[in-house]
């Protein structure tokens, strides 16, 4: 009993995550409505009709399986779910327990507010079945590679694997990768390894993500009326035509051009705006968005040089897209998500990276709230209340 006693103490972090990440998340999954013709799409397009962003998953299970249930989908994405959880509470408990006490707690807290948090890891519940759950997997990876000499080359083929699963993910995955092999860099000025690593793992993000947003979609030449066959044959049901969306949107209305994207992250905004939704997401982000901004304003005045001042102002700046493109999209609680996740990854990976800079500015919030207990619980209070909305 004492054993099991221990061992629950030793590692309170990691059932905690769990139990905010599946019995509070996965209420939030509509089990009954399950996987909408959109998200069925995500698992049927392969690379037999094109080298396509989003064509990932679906090649990979192609692979193992070549015709698919609803039900058998449905299952498939809740089991991703809970794996992703497992490995997200197994990697935030380590990172805890390595924390120094100093500001343990508000780097806890700050880890299980995101988690409980549905514009945060809930939204991977909210939605169960988007195909983002695979670049938040893939970066997980990347990042526990990082300290490994010979793992770490394995960095940039992760941040290419995020962005062939969705090409949104230079926007909102590359700021991770690019933040914390910048501050790997400052970390050893002198190891053209890691210099080395950095300029591949921008190039290979950059020139991956010019391919799948300008150029990918020439690559499908199969005709839409034999693409839909195809997909309805790997499918064991008949589905309606909204079924192929992204196939259509992909080929048909030029979203490999700038405006075609545009087009697309705007399309249906007005009619499908909910100000009362939209003000409920933006809400419960605040207080975590707010603790994660003041760390970096404290880490800037630490900094006592300018590569590490200059890091900070591109951690806070790296918002301004991702924020802009969840404004102008109807799809918010997806992109304000996205845009808490990467920053979250980002200031958490640098605590565990033991930045000197970052950590002081964790201590200086643990020093604040513990002075002002009212603010945090309100800070709490919002972050509960408007994600419960949702």
């Amino acid at each position: 009993m004492k054993k099991n006693l221990s061992l629950l103490k030793s590692n309170i972090y990691f059932f905690v995550a769990l139990f905010l990440m599946l019995v509070i998340g996965l209420t939030r999954y509509d089990s009954e409505a399950g996987l909408n013709d959109f998200r069925l799409l995500l698992y049927l397009p392969d690379y037999s009709l094109g080298f396509c962003s989003r064509f990932l998953v679906g090649s990979v299970l192609s692979v193992f399986k070549k015709t698919f249930t609803v039900k058998w989908l449905t299952d498939y994405c809740v089991y991703v779910y809970i794996f992703t959880a497992f490995l997200t509470a197994f990697l935030f408990n380590a990172l805890v327990k390595k924390t120094d006490e100093k500001y343990r707690n508000a780097v806890a807290l700050s880890g299980l507010m995101v988690m409980a948090m549905a514009v945060g890891f809930g939204y991977f519940a909210y939605w169960l079945g988007m195909t983002d759950i695979y670049w938040f997997i893939f970066t997980l990876l990347a990042l526990a590679c990082l300290k490994n000499r010979y793992l770490r080359w394995l960095f940039p083929v992760f941040s290419f694997l995020c962005i062939a699963n969705h090409y949104m993910a230079a926007i909102f995955v590359f700021p991770v990768f690019a933040a914390v092999m910048m501050m790997e860099t400052e970390d050893n000025p002198k190891d053209k390894k890691t210099t080395a690593l950095l300029v591949l793992t921008i190039a290979v993000s950059v020139l991956s993500g010019i391919y799948f947003v300008f150029f990918a979609t020439k690559t499908v030449t199969v005709p839409m009326e034999e693409a839909q066959r195809y997909l309805n044959s790997k499918l064991a049901v008949d589905q309606r035509p909204t079924l192929f969306y992204m196939y259509g949107k992909a080929r048909y209305e030029t979203v490999n051009t700038f405006s075609g994207i545009i087009r697309e992250a705007t399309s249906e905004n007005i009619s499908e705006f909910n100000a009362k939704k939209f003000f409920s997401f933006l809400t419960s982000m605040l207080p975590i968005m707010s603790v994660f901004s003041s760390v970096y304003f404290f880490a800037f005045k630490k900094a006592n040089h300018f590569p590490g001042k200059i890091t900070c102002v591109l951690c806070v700046l790296f918002n301004i897209v991702p924020f802009a493109v969840s404004v102008v999209s109807s799809d918010y609680i997806r992109w304000f998500s996205l845009l808490v996740i990467s920053q979250t990854l980002i200031i958490l990976y640098l605590v565990y990276d033991r930045n000197e800079a970052i950590c002081e500015g964790f201590g200086k919030i643990s020093d604040f709230f513990a002075k002002n207990p009212v603010l945090l619980a309100a800070f709490g209070y919002i972050t509960i209340i408007y994600s419960s909305r949702i």
